[in-house]
Protein backbone atom coordinates (compact mmCIF):
# COMPACT_ATOMS: atom_id res chain seq x y z
CA UNK A 1 0.00 0.00 0.00
CA UNK A 2 1.46 3.73 -0.97
CA UNK A 3 1.24 6.27 1.12
CA UNK A 4 -1.38 8.01 -1.08
CA UNK A 5 -3.51 5.27 -0.51
CA UNK A 6 -2.85 5.14 2.86
CA UNK A 7 -3.98 8.68 3.18
CA UNK A 8 -7.15 8.21 1.36
CA UNK A 9 -8.47 5.66 3.75
CA UNK A 10 -7.30 7.05 6.67
CA UNK A 11 -9.52 10.18 5.58
CA UNK A 12 -12.35 7.94 5.48
CA UNK A 13 -11.56 5.79 8.45
CA UNK A 14 -10.76 9.02 11.08
CA UNK A 15 -14.39 10.38 9.61
CA UNK A 16 -16.13 7.80 11.05
CA UNK A 17 -13.60 7.61 14.10
CA UNK A 18 -11.66 4.45 13.46
CA UNK A 19 -7.89 4.38 14.07
CA UNK A 20 -6.18 5.34 11.59
CA UNK A 21 -3.55 3.29 9.40
CA UNK A 22 -0.18 3.35 10.61
CA UNK A 23 3.02 2.37 7.71
CA UNK A 24 3.29 -0.31 10.67
CA UNK A 25 0.20 -1.58 10.80
CA UNK A 26 -0.02 -1.50 6.80
CA UNK A 27 3.04 -4.23 6.71
CA UNK A 28 1.01 -7.03 8.54
CA UNK A 29 -0.95 -7.10 5.34
CA UNK A 30 0.28 -8.58 2.06
CA UNK A 31 0.85 -5.93 -0.25
CA UNK A 32 -1.22 -7.57 -2.78
CA UNK A 33 -4.29 -7.21 -0.56
CA UNK A 34 -3.60 -4.73 1.99
CA UNK A 35 -5.46 -2.11 -0.12
CA UNK A 36 -9.08 -3.99 -0.45
CA UNK A 37 -8.82 -5.56 3.15
CA UNK A 38 -8.78 -1.86 4.16
CA UNK A 39 -11.52 -1.23 1.74
CA UNK A 40 -13.54 -3.72 3.87
CA UNK A 41 -12.92 -2.81 7.22
CA UNK A 42 -13.79 0.83 6.44
CA UNK A 43 -17.47 -0.14 4.70
CA UNK A 44 -18.19 -2.24 7.81
CA UNK A 45 -17.55 0.84 10.05
CA UNK A 46 -19.32 3.06 7.85
CA UNK A 47 -22.18 0.35 7.67
CA UNK A 48 -21.95 0.64 11.61
CA UNK A 49 -22.52 4.08 11.88
CA UNK A 50 -25.00 4.60 9.17
CA UNK A 51 -27.12 1.72 10.76
CA UNK A 52 -27.82 -0.37 7.72
CA UNK A 53 -29.80 -3.72 8.46
CA UNK A 54 -29.50 -6.88 7.63
CA UNK A 55 -30.57 -7.91 3.79
CA UNK A 56 -27.48 -8.82 1.80
CA UNK A 57 -27.42 -12.01 0.16
CA UNK A 58 -24.05 -13.67 0.80
CA UNK A 59 -22.40 -16.82 -1.12
CA UNK A 60 -21.50 -19.40 0.74
CA UNK A 61 -17.87 -19.06 1.53
CA UNK A 62 -14.96 -21.47 0.62
CA UNK A 63 -12.68 -23.20 2.68
CA UNK A 64 -9.85 -20.58 2.43
CA UNK A 65 -8.77 -18.88 -0.43
CA UNK A 66 -5.65 -20.37 -0.16
CA UNK A 67 -7.42 -23.62 -1.59
CA UNK A 68 -8.14 -21.97 -5.14
CA UNK A 69 -5.22 -19.88 -5.41
CA UNK A 70 -1.73 -21.51 -6.61
CA UNK A 71 0.90 -22.14 -3.59
CA UNK A 72 3.75 -20.03 -5.51
CA UNK A 73 1.83 -16.86 -5.25
CA UNK A 74 1.89 -14.60 -2.04
CA UNK A 75 -0.20 -15.68 0.87
CA UNK A 76 -3.78 -13.45 0.24
CA UNK A 77 -5.09 -11.74 3.46
CA UNK A 78 -7.96 -14.37 5.36
CA UNK A 79 -11.26 -12.05 4.17
CA UNK A 80 -12.89 -9.59 6.83
CA UNK A 81 -16.64 -10.12 7.67
CA UNK A 82 -18.69 -8.53 4.74
CA UNK A 83 -21.06 -5.86 6.77
CA UNK A 84 -24.63 -6.34 6.70
CA UNK A 85 -27.09 -4.03 4.82
CA UNK A 86 -29.89 -3.49 2.54
CA UNK A 87 -28.99 -2.07 -0.54
CA UNK A 88 -32.65 -1.19 -1.57
CA UNK A 89 -32.64 1.83 1.43
CA UNK A 90 -30.30 3.89 -0.60
CA UNK A 91 -30.29 2.61 -4.12
CA UNK A 92 -33.85 1.24 -5.69
CA UNK A 93 -34.43 -2.29 -6.96
CA UNK A 94 -30.24 -2.73 -6.50
CA UNK A 95 -29.07 -6.06 -4.04
CA UNK A 96 -25.79 -6.19 -2.79
CA UNK A 97 -24.26 -9.74 -3.49
CA UNK A 98 -20.90 -10.90 -1.43
CA UNK A 99 -18.67 -13.52 -0.94
CA UNK A 100 -15.30 -15.00 -0.11
CA UNK A 101 -14.63 -15.77 -3.89
CA UNK A 102 -15.51 -12.98 -6.73
CA UNK A 103 -16.62 -16.26 -8.59
CA UNK A 104 -18.99 -17.11 -5.95
CA UNK A 105 -20.44 -13.55 -5.74
CA UNK A 106 -20.80 -12.87 -9.19
CA UNK A 107 -22.83 -16.45 -9.68
CA UNK A 108 -25.12 -15.46 -7.29
CA UNK A 109 -25.65 -12.25 -8.80
CA UNK A 110 -26.02 -13.79 -11.94
CA UNK A 111 -28.15 -15.81 -10.75
CA UNK A 112 -30.55 -13.30 -9.56
CA UNK A 113 -30.67 -10.61 -12.54
CA UNK A 114 -27.47 -8.37 -14.13
CA UNK A 115 -24.42 -7.79 -12.19
CA UNK A 116 -24.40 -3.98 -13.00
CA UNK A 117 -21.32 -2.96 -15.39
CA UNK A 118 -18.67 -0.09 -14.77
CA UNK A 119 -20.77 2.27 -16.72
CA UNK A 120 -24.02 1.32 -14.86
CA UNK A 121 -22.09 1.85 -11.43
CA UNK A 122 -21.08 5.22 -12.23
CA UNK A 123 -24.32 6.26 -13.65
CA UNK A 124 -26.30 5.15 -10.32
CA UNK A 125 -23.14 6.88 -8.27
CA UNK A 126 -24.41 10.10 -10.23
CA UNK A 127 -27.68 9.88 -9.18
CA UNK A 128 -26.78 8.64 -5.62
CA UNK A 129 -27.03 10.42 -2.02
CA UNK A 130 -23.06 10.90 -1.14
CA UNK A 131 -23.87 9.09 1.78
CA UNK A 132 -25.40 5.91 -0.10
CA UNK A 133 -23.61 2.51 -0.03
CA UNK A 134 -23.39 3.03 -3.99
CA UNK A 135 -19.92 5.14 -2.69
CA UNK A 136 -18.37 1.53 -0.98
CA UNK A 137 -16.26 -0.76 -3.09
CA UNK A 138 -17.86 -3.16 -5.91
CA UNK A 139 -16.42 -5.34 -8.45
CA UNK A 140 -18.47 -4.68 -11.40
CA UNK A 141 -19.71 -6.74 -14.77
CA UNK A 142 -16.86 -5.34 -16.69
CA UNK A 143 -13.94 -7.29 -17.62
CA UNK A 144 -10.47 -5.83 -19.03
CA UNK A 145 -8.16 -8.47 -21.13
CA UNK A 146 -5.10 -8.06 -22.59
CA UNK A 147 -2.97 -10.40 -25.04
CA UNK A 148 -2.05 -9.68 -28.58
CA UNK A 149 -3.63 -9.48 -31.66
CA UNK A 150 -2.34 -12.19 -33.90
CA UNK A 151 -4.34 -11.45 -37.27
CA UNK A 152 -4.56 -7.69 -37.18
CA UNK A 153 -8.09 -7.31 -36.41
CA UNK A 154 -7.90 -4.63 -34.56
CA UNK A 155 -4.16 -3.27 -34.11
CA UNK A 156 -1.30 -4.01 -36.39
CA UNK A 157 -0.78 -7.62 -36.69
CA UNK A 158 1.56 -9.28 -33.82
CA UNK A 159 0.53 -5.50 -31.90
CA UNK A 160 -0.99 -5.71 -28.22
CA UNK A 161 -4.18 -4.74 -27.42
CA UNK A 162 -6.76 -4.83 -24.60
CA UNK A 163 -10.37 -5.37 -24.53
CA UNK A 164 -12.56 -4.05 -22.23
CA UNK A 165 -16.08 -6.34 -21.83
CA UNK A 166 -19.21 -4.41 -20.14
CA UNK A 167 -21.83 -7.00 -19.48
CA UNK A 168 -20.06 -10.27 -19.46
CA UNK A 169 -17.17 -12.09 -21.91
CA UNK A 170 -14.77 -14.57 -20.93
CA UNK A 171 -15.04 -14.40 -16.91
CA UNK A 172 -17.78 -16.54 -16.47
CA UNK A 173 -17.58 -17.48 -13.05
CA UNK A 174 -17.13 -21.03 -14.18
CA UNK A 175 -14.23 -19.57 -16.20
CA UNK A 176 -12.62 -18.08 -13.33
CA UNK A 177 -13.04 -21.30 -11.01
CA UNK A 178 -11.06 -22.59 -13.90
CA UNK A 179 -8.35 -20.41 -13.59
CA UNK A 180 -8.23 -20.81 -9.86
CA UNK A 181 -7.80 -24.44 -10.53
CA UNK A 182 -5.34 -23.63 -13.33
CA UNK A 183 -2.94 -20.71 -11.23
CA UNK A 184 -2.97 -17.47 -11.82
CA UNK A 185 -0.90 -15.41 -13.60
CA UNK A 186 -0.26 -12.40 -11.62
CA UNK A 187 -4.01 -12.77 -10.02
CA UNK A 188 -5.67 -12.81 -13.35
CA UNK A 189 -6.85 -15.68 -15.65
CA UNK A 190 -5.14 -16.82 -18.45
CA UNK A 191 -6.77 -17.58 -21.74
CA UNK A 192 -6.18 -19.85 -24.68
CA UNK A 193 -4.94 -17.97 -28.18
CA UNK A 194 -8.20 -19.13 -29.34
CA UNK A 195 -10.33 -17.38 -27.38
CA UNK A 196 -8.65 -13.97 -26.74
CA UNK A 197 -8.69 -14.15 -30.97
CA UNK A 198 -12.27 -15.66 -30.97
CA UNK A 199 -12.86 -12.44 -28.13
CA UNK A 200 -11.51 -9.77 -31.10
CA UNK A 201 -13.53 -10.50 -33.14
CA UNK A 202 -16.80 -10.51 -30.95
CA UNK A 203 -17.23 -14.25 -30.77
CA UNK A 204 -18.15 -15.37 -27.48
CA UNK A 205 -17.17 -19.48 -26.41
CA UNK A 206 -21.24 -19.63 -25.43
CA UNK A 207 -21.73 -19.05 -29.27
CA UNK A 208 -23.07 -15.58 -28.75
CA UNK A 209 -21.70 -12.85 -30.35
CA UNK A 210 -21.14 -8.70 -28.77
CA UNK A 211 -20.38 -6.12 -31.32
CA UNK A 212 -16.79 -3.97 -30.31
CA UNK A 213 -16.04 -0.58 -30.69
CA UNK A 214 -13.15 1.81 -30.70
CA UNK A 215 -13.09 4.19 -27.74
CA UNK A 216 -13.70 7.40 -29.66
CA UNK A 217 -17.36 5.52 -30.49
CA UNK A 218 -18.10 5.02 -27.45
CA UNK A 219 -20.73 8.03 -26.94
CA UNK A 220 -23.35 6.40 -29.57
CA UNK A 221 -23.22 3.38 -28.25
CA UNK A 222 -26.56 1.97 -26.43
CA UNK A 223 -26.08 -1.91 -26.18
CA UNK A 224 -25.39 -3.09 -22.42
CA UNK A 225 -23.25 -5.46 -23.63
CA UNK A 226 -20.44 -5.31 -25.92
CA UNK A 227 -16.53 -4.92 -26.33
CA UNK A 228 -14.24 -1.85 -26.37
CA UNK A 229 -10.27 -2.40 -27.98
CA UNK A 230 -7.86 0.02 -27.34
CA UNK A 231 -4.29 -0.59 -28.79
CA UNK A 232 -1.83 -1.76 -25.50
CA UNK A 233 0.75 1.06 -27.01
CA UNK A 234 -2.47 3.56 -25.68
CA UNK A 235 -3.29 1.92 -22.36
CA UNK A 236 0.66 2.19 -21.65
CA UNK A 237 1.14 5.62 -22.12
CA UNK A 238 -2.10 6.33 -19.53
CA UNK A 239 -1.88 8.15 -16.41
CA UNK A 240 -2.15 5.34 -14.03
CA UNK A 241 -2.86 6.89 -10.35
CA UNK A 242 -4.54 9.98 -9.37
CA UNK A 243 -5.68 12.41 -11.87
CA UNK A 244 -7.29 16.14 -12.12
CA UNK A 245 -10.35 16.40 -13.68
CA UNK A 246 -8.84 17.33 -17.23
CA UNK A 247 -6.63 14.19 -17.06
CA UNK A 248 -9.52 11.50 -15.81
CA UNK A 249 -12.11 12.85 -18.50
CA UNK A 250 -9.78 12.76 -21.37
CA UNK A 251 -7.73 9.58 -20.32
CA UNK A 252 -8.80 6.81 -22.95
CA UNK A 253 -8.59 4.02 -20.44
CA UNK A 254 -11.19 5.74 -18.31
CA UNK A 255 -13.40 6.27 -21.14
CA UNK A 256 -13.45 2.61 -21.77
CA UNK A 257 -13.54 1.34 -18.78
CA UNK A 258 -16.73 4.15 -18.81
CA UNK A 259 -18.19 3.43 -21.14
CA UNK A 260 -18.04 6.65 -22.51
CA UNK A 261 -17.85 10.22 -21.37
CA UNK A 262 -21.53 11.14 -20.96
CA UNK A 263 -21.16 10.98 -16.93
CA UNK A 264 -17.38 11.42 -16.70
CA UNK A 265 -17.68 15.05 -15.19
CA UNK A 266 -20.45 14.14 -12.83
CA UNK A 267 -19.22 11.27 -11.32
CA UNK A 268 -15.75 13.10 -10.69
CA UNK A 269 -17.88 16.22 -9.19
CA UNK A 270 -19.82 14.00 -7.22
CA UNK A 271 -16.63 12.21 -6.19
CA UNK A 272 -15.87 13.01 -1.97
CA UNK A 273 -12.44 14.99 -1.76
CA UNK A 274 -12.57 15.47 -5.57
CA UNK A 275 -9.67 17.39 -6.04
CA UNK A 276 -8.54 14.14 -7.48
CA UNK A 277 -9.69 10.45 -8.55
CA UNK A 278 -7.92 7.49 -9.24
CA UNK A 279 -7.83 5.75 -12.07
CA UNK A 280 -4.82 2.61 -11.68
CA UNK A 281 -3.65 0.21 -14.28
CA UNK A 282 -0.62 -2.48 -14.48
CA UNK A 283 0.33 -2.26 -18.26
CA UNK A 284 3.26 -0.69 -17.69
CA UNK A 285 6.20 -2.66 -19.24
CA UNK A 286 3.25 -5.40 -19.94
CA UNK A 287 3.67 -8.36 -21.56
CA UNK A 288 1.05 -9.22 -23.99
CA UNK A 289 1.97 -12.66 -25.01
CA UNK A 290 0.48 -14.49 -22.75
CA UNK A 291 -3.32 -13.32 -22.91
CA UNK A 292 -5.48 -12.39 -19.38
CA UNK A 293 -8.43 -11.51 -18.21
CA UNK A 294 -9.22 -9.51 -14.88
CA UNK A 295 -12.51 -8.26 -13.38
CA UNK A 296 -12.58 -3.95 -12.98
CA UNK A 297 -13.97 -2.97 -9.76
CA UNK A 298 -14.66 0.66 -8.56
CA UNK A 299 -13.56 1.71 -4.77
CA UNK A 300 -15.31 3.97 -2.49
CA UNK A 301 -14.64 7.99 -2.33
CA UNK A 302 -11.77 9.35 -4.63
CA UNK A 303 -9.94 6.26 -4.85
CA UNK A 304 -11.65 5.41 -8.28
CA UNK A 305 -11.08 2.24 -10.66
CA UNK A 306 -8.61 -0.44 -10.64
CA UNK A 307 -8.27 -4.02 -11.74
CA UNK A 308 -4.91 -4.89 -9.92
CA UNK A 309 -5.88 -7.54 -7.58
CA UNK A 310 -9.23 -7.89 -8.06
CA UNK A 311 -9.14 -11.75 -9.18
CA UNK A 312 -7.44 -12.92 -6.08
CA UNK A 313 -9.97 -11.85 -3.32
CA UNK A 314 -13.17 -11.65 -1.72
CA UNK A 315 -16.00 -10.25 -4.09
CA UNK A 316 -19.08 -7.76 -3.84
CA UNK A 317 -21.53 -7.33 -6.83
CA UNK A 318 -24.92 -4.67 -7.15
CA UNK A 319 -27.27 -7.03 -9.13
CA UNK A 320 -30.67 -5.74 -10.51
CA UNK A 321 -33.38 -7.62 -11.79
CA UNK A 322 -33.45 -8.30 -15.49
CA UNK A 323 -36.11 -6.64 -17.75
CA UNK A 324 -39.18 -9.19 -18.35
Amino acid sequence: MNKDEMNEINKILESIDVEPITEESSLSLPKKSSLRAYAVAASIALAGVLGYGVGHYTSEPTTSKQSVVQTSQPEVAKPLPIPAYNVQRSLDKLVSFEGNAVADALEKTLQYGNALTMPELIKERCAADKNSVAWSWYDTHTEENVGVDRKGLCVPKGEGVVVIVHGGGLLTPARIRQGYSEGLFDYAVRYTEKEFSDLLEGRLPTGERISMYKVEELDGVMERRYGVVVPLSVVKETKNGYQTKEEFVTNPLVIARAGGTKYLENYFDKTPDNVKVGNWHNFAGRDASIPEGRLVFLYYHCIGLNVTDDLGNIGRFLGVERPK
